[in-house]
This record gives structure tokens, C-alpha cells and sequence, in this order.
């Protein structure tokens, strides 16, 4: 992909999977942190893009999860919105990140372009995030 303006589904999604493994290569190394809030940033985009808008527990498992031990499904599993910012604030603390903990980030971008369908554009939508998503698809960690 060349540009964002001729992306398809598809082309994001390559990206994605290529952005996936390159944080799993780096296994035990730091990446860059700046960078892996776009990644999380640009699922929090697709997630409240999609023409589904029910809760998708599924995702959860991919974001940092909640303390609570019993309460109500959402106290307990807690919610995708509750996810992105606990994983934000995980990745704004000052210990380094490793690349297995960003290919966890990064498996949910993989995951909702593999199987949603999204009420925007998603080249639109995510053009502004293109350099840092190509940054990373080329190995830039």
C-alpha cells in the first residue's frame, strides 16, 4: 500500500498483521510506546466504528483487565472502553513495554479489521494513523 487514499479492507489488514508479527519478533525487546498508543488508539477508532454496536466482550482479553473479582459482568470482565484506557494507562506508566506485550495490543487490530464491517471509511478513518501503522509495518518498532 502506497498511500492511504487507494487503501482497501484488505491492505489495512495486511497492515495490521505485519504491524502483529513485527511486535511479536521483538519478543523481549522495548518498543516504542508513542507508537503502540496509535496502534491502540486506532482499534478504539475501528471498535466504535463498527455498524455493530453491541458490547464485543471478545476483545478484552487483548486489553488490560480489571481488578474487580465479583460484581456484575462488566465489574468483573469489564468493558472495551474501561480496556483501552487501563491499557493506556499501562503503556503511559514509565516501564519500558515489551514487543510480546504490544503484539497483545496489536492482535485486536488484527481481529476487528479480520471480522468486522465498520459504518465509515476505514482509509478516512485511519489516514491520519497511516505513517506510524507504515513505520511499523516496516519493522520501525
Amino acid at each position: 500500500m502506497n498511500t492511504q487514499s487507494n487503501s482497501t479492507h484488505s491492505d489495512w489488514l495486511r497492515i495490521a498483521e505485519v504491524v502483529h508479527d513485527n511486535y511479536k519478533k521483538m519478543d523481549k525487546y522495548s518498543v516504542d510506546k508513542t507508537k503502540l498508543l496509535i496502534v491502540l488508539e486506532v482499534f478504539n477508532d475501528l471498535y466504535h466504528a463498527r455498524i455493530n454496536q453491541q458490547e464485543d466482550f471478545s476483545y478484552i482479553s487483548n486489553l488490560r483487565q480489571p481488578r474487580s473479582l465479583e460484581g456484575r459482568k462488566e465489574d468483573v470482565i469489564g468493558s472495551v472502553s474501561g480496556g483501552v484506557e487501563r491499557t493506556r494507562r499501562l503503556i503511559n506508566c514509565p516501564d519500558p513495554i515489551s514487543g510480546r506485550q504490544a503484539s497483545i495490543v496489536a492482535r485486536n487490530l488484527v481481529a476487528i479489521l479480520s471480522r468486522e464491517q465498520f459504518s465509515s471509511d476505514i482509509a478516512v478513518l485511519l489516514a491520519p494513523h497511516f505513517e506510524v501503522l507504515k513505520d511499523l509495518a516496516g519493522g520501525q518498532m
